[in-house]
């Protein structure tokens, strides 16, 4: 929780109050949760899908799967300022 609220904290401060939304939980096949038995952290979705494009939304796994490539830096800039953030905090 602590992980999740620091990554949301940011998020907020650097995209806007706007940019943290709760998802349901995925039962997709991903391990993240063996990484979390040992180390706090926070699984993130960033949302990849251009909201002026036309065309569907498709599922990451896709083959035609088309990512907008801006989502990209959003997710390097909300990385750094996580880390950032957490460096600043354990000084």
């Amino acid at each position: 929780p602590e992980s999740t609220r620091l990554i949301a904290d940011v998020a907020r401060s650097l995209l806007g109050a706007n940019s943290v939304l709760d998802a349901g939980q995925s039962w997709g096949g991903d391990s993240f949760a063996w990484f979390l038995e040992r180390v706090p952290g926070s699984y993130v979705r960033l949302g990849v899908h251009d909201p002026r494009s036309n065309g569907p939304r498709r599922d990451l796994h896709a083959g035609n799967f088309a990512v907008d490539e801006d989502a990209i830096a959003v997710g390097i800039r909300l990385m750094v300022g996580t880390a950032l953030r957490a460096l600043e905090a354990a000084r």
